[in-house]
């Protein structure tokens, strides 16, 4: 599952935000307030839902939408429902004020949406990531002494756990 990242240049707005959604049972990552640091978050998770308000401390939303392009869908809390000139493909305005429950039902949505538009986008995968879970495979039926059924499915359901690519299970398994 794909994962929140709550990013706004007042603290205390991200912090307050980020329990009561929380609350709501919603996967939150750490804050942040810059967007260097949620592209970094972001790229490191495998992708997800950044939710920021129009600036951050070091870019807006529209530009950090820009850099992340695939990787994450940017969703912008505003007070007004008037859209930034620069706003692209991959951003979301959501107008403020909004109750916490209907907040967490939209972000719930959007995740959803989100998910399968990033498996859609990532289902076929390369030669060389083809190569890292053969591999990989190999490597577990050696050392675990299963067959390679059963090392497949334990690929599957760390990557499904964890929420990021049967690849980058395969490459962490390989490095070890």
């Amino acid at each position: 599952m794909l994962s929140v990242f709550p990013a706004f240049t007042n603290q205390q707005t991200c912090q307050s935000l980020s329990r009561a959604l929380r609350a709501e049972g919603l996967p939150l990552m750490e804050t942040h307030n810059a967007g260097a640091t949620v592209i970094r978050a972001v790229r490191r998770s495998g992708g997800g839902l950044v939710l920021c308000g129009p600036r951050l401390s070091d870019m807006t939303a529209a530009d950090l939408s820009r850099i992340l392009g695939e990787d994450a869908l940017v969703v912008v809390l505003q007070r007004s429902s008037r859209c930034p000139e620069n706003a692209g493909e991959g951003l979301v305005l959501m107008e403020m004020p909004l109750n916490v429950r209907e907040l967490a039902e939209k972000i719930r949505f959007l995740l959803r949406s989100e998910e399968k538009r990033q498996w859609a986008l990532h289902r076929n995968r390369s030669a060389q990531e083809e190569e890292t879970i053969r591999l990989a495979k190999l490597l577990l039926s050696e050392r675990h002494n299963i067959d390679e059924g059963d090392a497949h499915r334990l690929l599957q359901r760390v990557s499904m756990q964890e929420g990021i690519r049967m690849s980058l299970v395969a490459q962490r398994i390989i490095r070890a």
